[in-house]
């Protein structure tokens, strides 16, 4: 038996909170395999995080929500901080490149530099 849609995200943003970077990975990856508009919200959340795994892993899950053309308009809350991580020197290359990638598939536009 399943838990109900409402229950299962609320426990993944429960798991997100958590200090250890492997329950933030997890909390992102049940949000991407859920495919909802509130799980989408825990990806945006994780666009924040200071650990790069936890980062690429968000990004990843962005990646799989702009190619579903029902849930793209709900990481649109998320391209100003995708714009500013294309940028950002103080994340890896991988990181940068993934944001503008993940920008890309949402907007069909290159991000330009924050100003």
């Amino acid at each position: 038996r399943s838990l109900p849609l409402d229950k299962t995200v609320n426990y993944l943003r429960k798991l997100y909170k958590k200090k250890n970077p492997k329950a933030r990975i997890a909390a992102v990856e049940g949000a991407r395999a859920l495919r909802s508009y509130s799980a989408t919200q825990i990806m945006l959340r994780a666009l924040h995080d200071k650990d790069n795994a936890v980062l690429i892993k968000a990004l990843e899950a962005l990646q799989a929500v702009a190619s579903d053309d029902k849930l793209k308009l709900s990481a649109n809350p998320g391209l100003r901080n995708l714009q500013i991580l294309t940028f950002d020197p103080g994340r890896s290359k991988e990181v940068n490149r993934l944001a503008k990638r993940v920008y890309y598939s949402l907007t069909g536009r290159i991000p330009k530099r924050p100003s």
